[in-house]
């Protein structure tokens, strides 16, 4: 937000932060689908704004197999996946590295599948997955939830988030991938000190995977989960 906030005020559009998520996401898309570029050749910037440039900068530095998704943490709008679209774009960074929005605070759960739909009602949106990966990511995250909710009730929420997170891109025809994310580590698992991967989800962590995972009732090449981050338990 601060990132695209200093390019508004720098070319004179007004201050970013302060718009409503409507005018965000209208002002967004709109650049996006004209595909031309904002960002001030010279711009004063904040040492945060700065540094988010300059990530960005670095992603379209290295090669494109060196870096794999960017994901989003507390993600909570639509306008927040596009402007990060934006920010890799203005950088150069080709091609676009896959954007991944995080859910886990429970409120953000519960909003998870409008903000979805929301995106893929976006045509521009809606192209571009599916033009580059094919499929929609989205992670959905235990240790936050748990501190915020409690684990009983951040297991339901979770469920509810991704079903109806699944049947929101089934309806927009799109096949979608969620990575779910425990903390912990491999090295944990060799190490053979669980205590050392336990995070705010109260699990032991064993190990860190990613595994495939089928989900009740869900279609093929649509339901199908990545899981990255789970636990293992009692590994022998």
């Amino acid at each position: 937000t601060e990132a695209v906030d200093a390019i508004t005020r720098t070319l004179g559009l007004g201050e970013y932060r302060g718009w409503p998520e409507e005018r965000r996401v209208d002002f967004l898309v709109n650049v996006l689908t004209q595909g031309r570029r904002l960002t001030p050749a010279r711009m004063p910037t904040t040492p945060r704004v700065a540094e988010v440039l300059d990530t960005f900068r670095m992603m379209a530095a290295v090669h494109p197999e060196s870096l794999g998704a960017y994901v989003i943490t507390m993600a909570g709008k639509p306008s927040d996946v596009l402007a990060v679209e934006l920010l890799q774009r203005e950088a150069g960074v080709t091609p676009p590295r896959r954007v991944v929005p995080l859910f886990e605070t429970a409120r953000d759960l519960r909003a998870a599948a409008g903000m979805i739909d929301t995106l893929l009602a976006i045509p521009w949106y809606r192209d571009r997955v599916m033009k580059h990966e094919g499929r929609l990511e989205v992670m959905v995250g235990y240790s936050d939830s748990a501190k915020d909710v409690g684990r009983l009730a951040a297991a339901w929420e979770l469920y509810k988030a991704q079903e109806s997170i699944v049947e929101t891109s089934r309806a927009h025809g799109v096949p979608v991938t969620l990575f779910h994310g425990r903390g912990g580590s491999v090295g944990d698992l060799f190490r053979g000190q669980p205590e050392l991967g336990r995070r705010g989800d109260g699990v032991d962590t064993l190990g860190q995977v990613a595994v495939e995972v089928d989900r009740p009732g869900l279609a093929p090449g649509c339901g199908a989960g990545r899981g990255r981050g789970d636990h293992l338990r009692n590994v022998r």
